[in-house]
């Protein structure tokens, strides 16, 4: 049985499990004792999408500006995207399209929020260009996404570029074949030009030419976009080569220039960069996120700064964190840690961990010794369930905003760069039992102890 501690302002957020709520209760005069009765508008509940029972919060895209939130949800009754304009205050459903099931990725192009690409994990990708009113397939007439040679088998990633003159791409990182499987060089980056009068997806994987062969990593985990794409048309993957007695593992970085047509080559013939790497033990990456500065630019290696969260285990243990890429020069900040996801706002790192619900920060992150600190224990966002839990955390203005998936899932706001949470909206719980009360001397503050019954 979940059991929530529930604390409800009359104004602003809260922790844990936030409602808002205007007590009626202002000091009376001695002797004069009165009670006003609580309605259902009072308490917890899915206004504004509060409670969102049987939720498992899957991904999430937030714009430049911080205001345009999605969250895509696996919930019981069917799988939603929910939506909201004022930071993840207010909340409203979007409609999925109809043939879209098991909802996986969801995207935004960071300079239009009207833009936006969900995927699901029957591989099928939609796209949106007027802000989730109506969704168009970017699969082909068979209802696939393949260059005609190469067929995207599993995603990933999922990511959208700025617009540079008339192309804004879409990109999916993946396999092409039917498992990852070592040695197999099955991994694949699928893009497809939006602005195109006839679109079509190519694999830059065999279009751009992987130095060593056409294919030369068993999956591709991460991609992402220069934030100054117009200029430098520069696309940032990270892929991995599963090791086994016969083949070593690696976890690498690879950078790709759709202005050259080239891969890891040419002025960046020093890439890929290697992060980890073991020969002749087992070596999976779990899960990889890239988050790139906001004055990176492709053609100046001094700008080319970028931070890297992965989980990955070798040989069973636990080798992730967080890694920080100075052009080629890559140093692992965080070790034995898996990271979900990252994100950078030029000044301070959020992390999302791998199988738990914290969240990791860094505030002085180009220091030759930074210091990585975790959120704070009982003000995370929703509740630890220990096993699959994975947080994505997104910076939104000058807050932070994550989601966290699996049981017992939320979507919260932190104002102190992560280390506080407040979870403010889709909380997985259905709050279908009151087990104790407590108010603040000024009445002010009501919290409420409760349980879902799961």
């Amino acid at each position: 049985m979940k059991k929530r501690l529930i604390k409800i302002w009359g104004i602003g957020l809260t922790v844990i499990l936030l409602v808002t709520m205007l007590l009626a209760a202002a000091p009376v005069s001695a002797g004069t004792l009165s009670f006003s009765e609580k309605t259902s508008g009072d308490v917890p509940s899915t206004t504004n999408e509060f409670l969102a029972d049987g939720s498992s919060l899957i991904d999430m895209a937030v714009s430049t500006d911080g205001q345009v939130i999605y969250v895509l949800a696996d919930i019981t009754a069917g799988d939603k995207i929910f939506k909201s304009v004022d930071g993840g205050v207010a909340w409203t459903e979007v409609a999925l399209p109809t043939t879209l099931a098991n909802v996986q990725l969801i995207a935004m192009a960071p300079d239009d929020s009207d833009i936006v690409v969900v995927a699901g994990d029957t591989l099928e990708a939609y796209v949106s260009t007027d802000a989730g009113s109506s969704f168009a397939t970017l699969n082909d007439s068979s209802g696939n996404i393949t260059d005609g040679t190469d067929k995207l088998y599993a995603m990933y990633d999922l990511a959208i570029s700025p617009l540079s003159g008339s192309e804004r791409y879409i990109a999916i990182a993946g396999v092409d074949t039917t498992a990852v499987a070592a040695g197999a060089d099955n991994g694949c980056v699928f893009y497809f030009n939006l602005g195109a009068t006839a679109p079509v997806w190519y694999n830059a994987a065999t279009k751009f030419g992987v130095p060593g062969g056409t294919k030369t990593t068993d999956a591709f985990i991460a991609v992402a976009f220069s934030p100054n794409f117009a200029s430098d048309e520069v696309m940032l993957v990270v892929s991995q080569r599963v090791g086994t007695t016969a083949d070593s593992g690696s976890l690498q970085y690879h950078i790709v220039s759709f202005n050259q047509d080239d891969w890891d080559n040419g002025v960046f013939d020093d890439y890929p960069v290697e992060l980890e790497t073991n020969a002749g033990v087992n070596f999976v990456v779990n899960a990889a996120d890239i988050a790139i500065d906001p004055e990176y630019l492709g053609g100046d290696d001094a700008s080319r700064i970028v931070f890297i969260a992965a989980a990955a285990t070798d040989n069973g243990t636990e080798v992730g964190g967080y890694y920080r890429m100075k052009d080629v020069t890559a140093r692992q900040e965080s070790a034995g840690t898996g990271m979900y996801s990252i994100d950078w706002d030029g000044t301070d790192i959020v992390a999302g961990a791998y199988l738990s619900n914290n969240v990791y920060r860094c505030a002085d992150a180009l220091a030759s010794s930074p210091t990585v600190s975790t959120s704070r224990a009982n003000k995370e966002i929703g509740v630890d369930d220990g096993s699959t839990d994975k947080v994505i955390v997104r910076w939104s203005g000058s807050n932070v905003v994550g989601v966290k998936q699996g049981d017992a899932s939320a979507f919260g706001v932190s104002t102190d760069n992560g280390k506080t949470w407040n979870c403010t909206a889709l909380n997985d719980s259905a709050l279908t039992t009151a087990l104790d009360l407590a108010v603040s001397p000024d009445g002010s503050v009501l919290y409420l102890l409760a349980a879902d019954g799961d």
